[in-house]
């Protein structure tokens, strides 16, 4: 039994054995199981070894937030994980003043990146809302949650819009659900086609909010992606997320040195004189396809120079 909304703080190891469990409800999920079968139980000791090293890390993640809010949390653990962040446009987010940073969602670790690749303190974070974000009781004041319901989209669209209105920073996966990996799957720019048209909501309720786009690459490693274990869900977007807690899960326990290179491209989008105007999204959409073709170059050059 786990009780952190009192006055008495948890000890680390009730923390770490609370996510553990919270994770590993999470990769049941991710395999389409129920908590209640014999097959839990052998997944839960098959997975215990990553999933409470995968906690361990978790509490260094909420440890810091207080002192440096989700960018000094992602900071402070992203070499905990085997992966090398490149990111280009870094100057391109306003340091103060209300910012929507508007991004693709290939899943893994793409929202520790980018969340790492972003100075800003008050930065929040829109999310699902499933039991293992609620259990981070310091990240709690920096997730905007949404349930996918009709009134949880409402209030997370208003909560969005007060976050913008006090001039704060915010980062949004547009999709809504994961998206392909532009570096080695196709249908990536099909996909930012589907972004939320909540977007342009945010921008017409706070028209001085400035706009970043943020592409993300390279999150996944192929193997996992077509790993046979992925099989057994039907729906692409599920496969995705059973290949990410794989990959993540497997890598922390080999510790191997094939890294996840990431890569990010930001790109501040001059929207102002056109905020008044409907519609905004088409204008959002053909900025982020060709981000999406700048970023693909840059990348490829990059992998050219290291061979």
């Amino acid at each position: 039994m786990y009780n952190f909304s009192n006055n008495l703080q948890p000890s680390i190891d009730d923390k770490v054995e609370l996510f553990r469990k919270r994770i590993t409800q999470e990769i049941l999920a991710a395999l389409g199981f129920s908590r209640n079968t014999w097959l839990a139980s052998i997944v839960g000791k098959l997975f215990r070894k990553p999933a409470e090293q995968f906690a361990q890390i978790a509490v260094r993640f909420e440890n810091e937030i207080p002192h440096g809010g989700l960018h000094g949390g992602a900071q402070k653990i992203l070499a905990d994980f085997p992966l090398e962040v490149t990111a280009w446009g870094i100057e391109n987010i306003p340091k103060s003043g209300p910012v929507l940073i508007i991004s693709n969602h290939p899943g893994a670790y793409d929202s520790l990146a980018l969340v790492g690749c972003t100075p800003r303190k008050d930065l929040k974070l829109l999310v699902s809302d499933i039991p293992f974000s609620r259990a981070l009781v310091n990240a709690n004041r920096h997730f905007i949650y949404v349930d996918f319901t009709a009134a949880g989209g409402m209030q997370a669209l208003r909560d969005c819009v007060n976050q913008l209105s006090s001039n704060g920073a915010l980062l949004i996966f547009a999709h809504g659900e994961v998206e392909p990996d532009p570096e080695f799957m196709p249908n990536a720019s099909e996909s930012i086609a589907d972004w939320s048209p909540s977007l342009e909501i945010m921008l017409h309720k706070v028209p001085q909010t400035r706009v970043v786009v943020a592409i993300t690459s390279g999150v996944f490693l192929p193997q996992f992606i077509h790993h046979p274990l992925t099989r057994i869900r039907h729906n692409p977007a599920s496969r995705q997320k059973l290949a990410e807690f794989l990959q993540v899960m497997h890598q922390l326990v080999a510790r191997s040195n094939e890294k996840a290179n990431v890569h990010i491209s930001f790109s501040e989008l001059n929207l102002t004189p056109n905020i008044g105007n409907f519609p905004i999204m088409p204008m959002l959409i053909k900025n982020a396809r060709q981000l999406l073709k700048e970023h693909r170059l840059r990348v490829s050059k990059l992998k050219e120079n290291i061979n």
